[in-house]
């Protein structure tokens, strides 16, 4: 039986209002502006690493297809762009970009490549994409590795099948995470190892279909974090001889709310502009930074306040969503509503933070002094109520 996924999710329920989270954290932390570093980025960039790889990051901008890597200093490495049709080239369809070890991997519709960081192709290897999706330019995430040969493959779409009867049974069966090894030399494919889909007690699973169901990653030396937008759980998987073993950490997050999702009776024509006046009304997980002592930063939004309704055109109200932070360590969260520095508008851009390691942050924006230059805010996150 063959579905056709959509980006973006076709349906939405009308939320209703619903009172924010508080939760009373042990500790309170800040971030205190240490130094500001200015970039040459020149155009827009729309993928920045989130975490920075033995002192460098990575940046890509859509429009002239180019990767830049930077240093902490700001300092530009080098620039680059491979996109093509030969052995060497990657495809214009990037799904993931990342560095490990010095190499520069990056996943397009059907292969992995790896380039050192000066661009130099060092090798290509195919692996099956089941769900084959272009995705107009945009890379949807970080490319990540649990080990030297293990790498992680988070499927792409984030809407369920339209237009049909069995869209709770889908969701039912439908894997959200592939695991692949990496082929030897004699074997240039990556083989599938393992995959997995929402637990047995998701939300997901239920009577109800959600806006966003695309995961939320991060894998870490001893295994994988995993997180879904509206669910208010932390999944972690570990290996061990072969063997997956999961944990489910229900947490709070201050400031969040109740999720709302949409009955299969009442989804509506994804061509109207109901969707994305609604899915502007909802908190969600953005993205999971592993930290060192074990420490584990999610990034969250609270998303437009109730008082707004759907009828509203609510692009005047983006501005009241905010973005926030929360450290979880020890299975529990330690602190929450963490205030995100803001200098403009830009800051409120999940794309623009990247974790230096050392408690140590830059947030990007576009310098409105200089042409072509972004400038990199340095932070440190600090306990403001030491234990």
């Amino acid at each position: 039986m063959k579905y056709t996924l959509f980006t973006a999710i076709s349906v939405f329920l009308f939320f209703s209002c619903s009172d924010e989270r508080e939760v009373i954290s042990e500790l309170s932390y800040e971030f205190v502006l240490d130094d500001s570093v200015k970039l040459n980025i020149g155009l827009e960039p729309q993928f920045v690493s989130k975490k920075a790889e033995a002192n460098v990051f990575l940046a890509y901008t859509r429009i002239n297809s180019t990767f830049q890597i930077f240093n902490q200093s700001g300092k530009l490495l080098h620039s680059f762009n491979r996109i093509g049709e030969d052995a060497e080239s990657y495809n214009k369809n990037v799904y993931g970009a990342g560095i490990r070890d010095g190499k520069l991997y990056i996943q397009d519709i059907s292969k992995v490549h790896a380039y050192d960081l000066g661009g130099n192709h060092l090798w290509s290897q195919n692996y099956n994409n089941r769900i084959p999706n272009t995705v107009g330019g945009n890379i949807r995430g970080e490319f990540q590795m649990l080990n030297d040969s293990i790498w992680v493959n988070p499927l792409i779409f984030s809407g369920v099948v339209s237009f049909s009867k069995q869209k709770l049974a889908i969701l039912d069966t439908l894997n959200t995470v592939e695991l692949f090894q990496l082929g030897g030399k004699a074997n240039r494919s990556s083989v599938k190892v393992d995959e997995f889909s929402f637990e047995e007690e998701s939300m997901y699973l239920g009577n109800l279909i959600y806006p966003n169901f695309l995961p939320v990653i991060e894998a870490t030396k001893n295994g994988l974090w995993v997180a879904y937008p509206y669910e208010l759980v932390l999944h972690f998987y570990e290996y061990e001889q072969g063997v997956r073993h999961h944990k489910a950490y229900n947490i709070q997050l201050d400031r969040f709310k109740d999720p709302k999702g949409a009955e299969e009776s009442e989804l509506i024509d994804p061509m109207n502009k109901i969707s994305p006046r609604l899915i502007g009304l909802n908190s969600q997980i953005l993205k999971l930074y592993a930290m060192e002592a074990d420490k584990l930063f999610i990034l969250y939004k609270t998303g437009i306040p109730n008082k707004r309704r759907f009828e509203e055109s609510l692009v005047p109200f983006y501005d009241e969503s905010k973005f926030f932070g929360a450290i979880f360590q020890d299975g529990k969260i330690v602190s929450s509503a963490i205030e995100i520095p803001r200098g403009g508008f830009q800051y409120k851009n999940e794309d623009r933070y990247v974790y230096l390691g050392d408690d140590k942050w830059m947030f990007l924006q576009e310098n409105m002094t200089e042409k072509d230059y972004y400038t990199g805010y340095i932070y440190r996150l600090k306990p403001v109520n030491p234990l």
